[in-house]
């Protein structure tokens, strides 16, 4: 069953499926005021993607370093779920990160490299 959920701030009517896509619109327009549109979804999808997903190590250089800092945390994160050792290099260069995340996927969680500390 679906419902629309409404609310009205400040004389302007919000309208969504339930609460919480209402409080995201709600926060949104908060956020950006009247003259927002919504990103295309496929160019988020695409930028995810790509980000997630380099095609080579000349993609990840191209990051700042901060950027490259958030991307090697969360894929720490992520690797550290699936595998029982660390292995991701600590403060890995971008050839070894890369390395890793091209090739993670296709390991024997048996045989896969533990990085030497």
């Amino acid at each position: 069953m679906t419902f629309t959920v409404r609310a009205i701030k400040e004389n302007r009517d919000f309208i969504a499926e339930d609460p919480l896509q209402l409080l995201g619109i709600i926060t949104i327009w908060e956020t950006n005021g009247d003259h927002w549109s919504g990103p295309n979804r496929e160019n988020v999808r695409d930028e995810i993607a790509s980000n997630a997903f380099p095609d080579s190590v000349a993609d990840i250089e191209k990051l700042s370093e901060e950027d490259f800092e958030v991307l090697v945390n969360d894929y720490t994160v992520f690797l550290n779920r699936i595998f029982p050792k660390q292995v991701l290099p600590a403060n890995p260069t971008r050839q070894a990160f890369f390395d890793v995340i091209s090739n993670f996927y296709k390991w024997d969680s048996g045989q896969f490299y533990e990085w030497e500390k």
